[in-house]
């Protein structure tokens, strides 16, 4: 299942100090990264990030309750996957580390 979006509250309507970076995450503006929950056909858990456009998320909340077998490239690209059923705390360092670098990237971009 994926993670629903949320919009952003405004930085006087939060310490963001004293939030966890999951937290921070679902605050924030960033309707891209998804969260992906779902079992394989054998069976086992497994949990992807996913990169989405707006199309891509929107596909994804549509067809998420729907039954059957799914191309998760088909929403986006797969930045992190793992066979667990909930994101651990390494999965959370390298979105932490994956939304630092795009941070970075984007003002490299605003400053050329």
């Amino acid at each position: 299942m994926p993670c629903a979006a949320q919009k952003p509250l405004a930085e006087r309507d939060i310490d963001m100090t004293v939030l966890s970076f999951v937290e921070k995450l679902a605050l924030g503006d960033n309707d891209s990264i998804m969260l992906y929950r779902g079992v394989t056909l054998s069976g086992k858990n497994f949990f992807a990030y996913l990169r989405c456009d707006k199309q891509g998320v929107e596909k994804l909340r549509r067809d998420y309750m729907a039954p059957g077998a799914r191309d998760l490239n088909m929403y986006g690209e797969i930045i992190y996957m793992d066979f667990l059923a909930e994101p651990d705390a390494r999965a959370e360092d390298f979105l932490l580390r994956y939304l630092k670098a795009e941070e970075k990237i984007a003002q490299l971009s605003e400053a050329v």
